[in-house]
C-alpha cells in the first residue's frame, strides 16, 4: 500500500517536470533572507513534494537553510527539518529522517499556537506516522497520527485532515484493527470529490482490510 505523508498526487514524470512561472516568480521577487522568501521557498518545495519530485525540492530546501541560520528563528528552523526529514524519508534513510522530524517537531511544540504552527505541528505528526509505519512501529505511528487528526479536529484544513485519515486507516489495518480502518475509510470517501486523486489508495486499504477480516 501506497503511504502519503502530506499528499502526494502526481506521478510527473522527471524530465516533464516544471515548477510553474508564479511559483518561480515570487521567489525573484522576495530575495531578502525574511519570511516572505521562507514562504515562497515552502510553496516551491510542496509542489516539487505533491508531484513526487522530492531531489527536485533539495536546492530549495538548502536555501531555506541558510535563511534559518540567518533568521535564527525557531519556526524556520523546524520547517526546515520538517523538508529535510521528509525528503530523507523518501530516500529511505529512516533513521536520519526521524532524527529530523522530531528535532523539529520538538521546536514547533514549543512555539506560541497559531495557525501556521498547528499546521506545521501537524504535518510532521502526518508524516512521522508514516515513517513509523514504514519502520513497522505502527503504535508509534498510530499514535503520532491520532493527535495529528486531534489538532485538525477544528481546522479547515481539509486537505490535510484527509490526509492523516488515510495514514490512520492505513496503520489500522496493519495492527489487525480492520473494522476501524473500514470505518475510517468509509468516512474519508463520504467527504467528497474533493480528493478524488487519492480515492484509489482508500479503495485499496478498504479491500485489504476486508479481505483480512
Amino acid at each position: 500500500l501506497l503511504l502519503l505523508l502530506a499528499g502526494l498526487p502526481l506521478w510527473a514524470q522527471e524530465d516533464e517536470f516544471r515548477v510553474p512561472d508564479s511559483l518561480i516568480a515570487a521567489l525573484e521577487q522576495n530575495l531578502k533572507p525574511d519570511m516572505n522568501r521562507v514562504d515562497a521557498l515552502a510553496n516551491v518545495i510542496d509542489y516539487c513534494n505533491k508531484n513526487r519530485q522530492y531531489q527536485k525540492a533539495q536546492p530549495y530546501i538548502d536555501d531555506l537553510t541558510q535563511i534559518s541560520e540567518k533568521l535564527n528563528n525557531d519556526y524556520v528552523k523546524a520547517l526546515y527539518s520538517f523538508y529535510e526529514g521528509t525528503l530523507l524519508f523518501n530516500r529511505n534513510e529512516f533513521k536520519e529522517a526521524l532524527t529530523h522530524l522530531n528535532k523539529g517537531m520538538t521546536l514547533v511544540a514549543s512555539l506560541p499556537e497559531n495557525e501556521r504552527t498547528l499546521t506545521l505541528h501537524t504535518r510532521f505528526l502526518n508524516s512521522l506516522g508514516a515513517l513509523y509505519n514504514d519502520m513497522r512501529m505502527y503504535s508509534e505511528g498510530y499514535d503520532c497520527l491520532s493527535r495529528g487528526l486531534e489538532l485538525c479536529k477544528n481546522s479547515d484544513n481539509l486537505y490535510l485532515t484527509s490526509m492523516l485519515e488515510i495514514n490512520t486507516a492505513n496503520t489500522l489495518n496493519q495492527m489487525g484493527r480492520y473494522n476501524e480502518a473500514i470505518d475510517l475509510c468509509k468516512k474519508n470517501l463520504l467527504r467528497g470529490t474533493d480528493f478524488i486523486t487519492y480515492k484509489h489508495i482508500v479503495f485499496s486499504i478498504l479491500a485489504d482490510s476486508y479481505e483480512r477480516m
